[in-house]
């Protein structure tokens, strides 16, 4: 019989040349993020209406006219949302174009006409499709519960810089106002995302604004700028490298680095659609659900947050096939690693589940391991090793190689935790005892177990090993 096990390790404390006192520790902030592990972006600005990608070259982005959101219906976002099991959504509320979103009221001296505001908004469109797409968004996510929060792309903007070539202060000035803008028009944001970051010259306002306006918010790319920042993970693809640590070197991108001096989390952004089409594109093929499984285990199962992408129709609704999509994906996560699966689990400093007690002397269909670690107090756990005793056919053991720590640990197979990598659990048929054993660089503060039986159609065939970052409560 095919073993399912999925468990999360417990720790035992060592002693190494690096201390806790040389370990980041996360904020609160940081700490809820990660446990909500899925989120989306919603792509949906005037390249939807233009059909592109987005702006960029010297040439004016497309006309006010070109906005048609006919049908826009939010809420029918947000249900999308839930069926996939996203805890947060990020909109694009500017994106490279340079349209707003939401209806702004911002003033400066150097804008067009007698009211000196930015001409190029939601508001100053034509038809029923002229309403507050950014207002509208938030209002539906907190009916759900669904932590709203914005994209806006700080350096690109064709309007400004081609259309009204503003000189690179006045851009500034107008990119700081409207940011302060989109920030407190809204109330609480879970997310801001810098897509390629910010300059350096902005950096003292911009910290200054997010301290004032959303010191809770997690700031994509923001180290630097936010005591809440996340990383991009260094690809579209949908895979966090392996290992992936929160320990980092400031906003590299990439898998982060064990002794890095900074916690910065990592975020994997990818699409729904094909080759890597954000916006939406009519006739362009959806991810399978088999690519999908991969994206989770690939993302979430290795230590980063998944943030999937929302493309709706220019007339402003989820396309058929991807509602479809975000449901069957949210059903087969829930359908391998909802609660109603756990057969057993175990917190704190044990480290063993004896199968037998938890599921009986007939044992139960185990194949796949998760391993969690409560980072409250920062990344501890540098390597695992896993053991299955007493079950037909001997002892197993099985671990990753993925590098040492000065030498020290010789002759250990390990990996690290918070990542996954694909692999099968030997034929073993159960009861037998899970052992878990984690190397720490520093007292582990805790980790959970938790055994699962999962081996049901939807979950055949992600017959995984997966190792996940903090799990709280």
């Amino acid at each position: 019989m095919k073993c399912l096990l999925v468990s999360a390790a417990a720790a035992v404390a060592v002693s190494t040349q690096i201390t806790k006192a040389a370990l980041p520790d996360p904020t609160q902030d940081l700490v809820d993020w990660q446990a909500d592990e899925i989120g989306v972006i919603i792509h949906f600005n005037m390249a939807t209406m233009a059909g592109t990608q987005g702006c960029g070259g010297p040439a004016d982005p497309p006309p006010l006219s070109k906005w048609n959101a006919t049908e826009l219906d939010t809420d029918q976002w947000v249900e999308a949302m839930g069926n996939l099991g996203a805890k947060y959504a990020v909109y694009v509320a500017k994106h490279g174009c340079g349209f707003l979103a939401w209806e702004s009221n911002v003033t400066l001296p150097f804008l067009p006409g007698p009211s000196n505001k930015y001409p190029y908004t939601v508001a100053d469109t034509a038809g029923p499709g002229s309403v507050d797409v950014a207002a509208s968004f938030v209002a539906s996510c907190r009916k759900k519960g669904v932590k709203p929060g914005f994209y806006y792309s700080l350096g690109s903007n064709a309007y400004a810089k081609n259309t009204l070539k503003l000189a690179a202060d006045e851009y500034n000035q107008l990119m700081l106002a409207q940011t302060a803008e989109l920030w407190t028009k809204y109330g609480e944001l879970d997310e801001i995302w810098f897509d390629g970051g910010y300059d350096p010259v902005t950096a003292p306002n911009l910290t200054a604004s997010i301290a004032q306006h959303q010191p809770h918010a997690v700031v994509f790319q923001g180290y630097g700028v936010s005591k809440n920042p996340t990383r991009w993970i260094g690809t579209e693809a949908g895979t966090a490298p392996y290992p992936n640590w929160n320990n980092n070197n400031g906003n590299a991108p990439g898998g982060g680095t064990a002794a890095g001096p900074d916690f910065v989390p990592g975020e994997v952004d990818t699409t729904l659609q094909e080759n890597d089409l954000w916006f939406y594109s009519p006739g362009h093929a959806i991810r399978t659900l088999a690519e999908l499984q991969d994206v989770y285990h690939h993302s979430v199962g290795r230590n980063a947050n998944l943030l999937l992408d929302m493309a709706p129709t220019p007339a402003g609704v989820i396309d058929p096939d991807a509602f479809a999509r975000y449901k069957e994906f949210g059903d087969w996560i829930r359908g391998c690693y909802g609660a109603g699966n756990v057969l057993a689990e175990v917190t704190g400093g044990a480290t063993t589940i004896d199968l037998a007690k938890a599921v009986g002397p007939q044992g139960a269909p185990v194949d796949r391991v998760v391993i969690q670690e409560d980072q409250t107090k920062g990344e501890a756990i540098a390597a695992y090793t896993l053991q299955v005793r007493g079950c037909a056919g001997g002892e197993r053991e099985r671990g990753w190689l993925v590098g040492w720590l000065a030498g020290w640990l010789d002759g250990w197979l390990v990996g690290l935790v918070g990542v996954e990598e694909g692999g099968h659990w030997p034929s073993t048929a159960l009861p037998g005892v899970c052992v878990c054993v984690c190397v720490c660089v520093c007292v582990c503060v805790c980790a959970y177990v938790y055994v699962y039986s999962v081996l049901t159609t939807a979950c055949a065939r992600a017959n995984r090993f997966s190792a996940r970052g903090p799990r709280i409560g």
